[in-house]
């Protein structure tokens, strides 16, 4: 939506200072018929799109071999994904289905990092090259080290960089004293350079918070390694259970693989009973499926993060909130799971 960073920043205001021509559609329309984004990409000869990593998902998981049959994205030399953490297997499956296309999945995609206080993004991967996916041990992830897999590794987590920053902007990873972690140690990127904004509008108390000695702090986990940077997820939405990091959207995406689950409409999140950390996890899905997804949710958390889930709640189509950009919001369903305001499926 134009009222999202993204799409006022991106491709509103750079497209009117670079002159470039823009075809701009409703969310809701993409979201009743994915395939209208990639028709409307062959009808005007697109060369550059932009979504979340739901969308790619989508796109892949409802569109026909007809569909794909009639479609040309040969012309498609930049496929941006951002605004949520980003699964590398959702765009190679994108690739893969939609190779028949044209569409160069070694070359087009973009992944990238940003946020609205550095005036969109901060980092991109590098254009014309394949994506770079590090695979590391789900352990060592638990204590915040980023370790590489091995053929001994247990559990082996996926992570996309989202490539460099820009020119005369620096992002540190640091721990929660503000000191500077080295490379693969997880912490909270810190950002500074002249596109990020002094501060936030009339509320000093919210910029005395997030800006200190010259950085931002953007309350997201990272890492370094390479030269390349990665995003885990959310400071405040990390998981922790027994002294061991987890994050909520590895969760949610094992769980939105489960025949039945809508995918991207999940959420993981923890809470306090009798002074112990638990699991609970809320997805949508039919009342005719509740009990048998309940159970396969169980056995999928247990088998993939050794996590013994506390409860799981299985809703209606939509009752799940959302930001503007169809982005899940955890700390709003753990509020709405902690008053009782979900209808559950029995």
């Amino acid at each position: 939506p134009l009222y999202h960073d993204m799409g006022l920043i991106g491709f509103v205001l750079g497209t009117i200072i670079w002159d470039i021509q823009v075809v701009l559609m409703p969310t809701a329309t993409f979201a009743r018929m994915p395939r209208i984004w990639l028709e409307s990409i062959q009808k005007y000869n697109g060369t550059i799109t932009y979504a979340p990593n739901f969308a790619y998902a989508l796109v892949t998981k409802r569109l026909k071999d007809a569909d794909i049959a009639s479609l040309d994205l040969s012309k498609l030399r930049c496929a941006g994904c951002g605004a949520e953490p980003i699964r590398g297997q959702t765009l190679l499956d994108f690739a893969k289905r939609l190779a028949p296309t044209g569409f160069d999945g070694d070359k087009a995609f973009l992944p990238s990092y940003g946020m609205a206080e550095s005036t969109l993004a901060i980092t991109f991967h590098p254009l014309g090259t394949p994506i770079v996916l590090d695979k590391v041990d789900a352990d060592a992830m638990k204590r915040g080290v980023a370790t590489p897999a091995t053929a001994e590794s247990r559990q082996v987590l996926e992570l996309v960089s989202c490539g460099v920053t820009f020119p005369e902007h620096d992002l540190k990873v640091v721990d929660d004293k503000g000191n500077e972690l080295g490379e693969r140690q997880v912490g909270e990127a810190i950002v500074r350079g002249p596109s990020v904004t002094a501060g936030y509008y009339k509320n000093e108390a919210a910029t005395n918070e997030a800006w200190r000695n010259g950085w931002l702090h953007t309350g997201d986990l990272a890492y370094r390694a390479d030269g390349n940077v990665y995003i885990c997820g959310r400071v405040k939405d990390l998981i922790i259970i027994n002294g061991a990091n987890h994050y909520p959207q590895d969760i949610e995406w094992v769980v939105g693989d489960i025949e039945g689950v809508r995918r991207g409409n999940v959420v993981a999140f923890s809470v306090l009973d009798d002074g112990v950390e638990r699991l609970v996890i809320l997805a949508e899905g039919n009342s005719g499926d509740a009990p048998r997804l309940r159970e396969q949710i169980v056995q999928a958390v247990s088998e993939s993060f050794g996590l013994q889930t506390s409860h799981v709640g299985v809703v209606g189509v939509g009752a799940l909130p959302k930001t503007s950009s169809g982005k899940a919001q955890r700390r709003k369903s753990k509020a709405m799971y902690e008053n009782g305001e979900f209808q559950e499926h029995a």
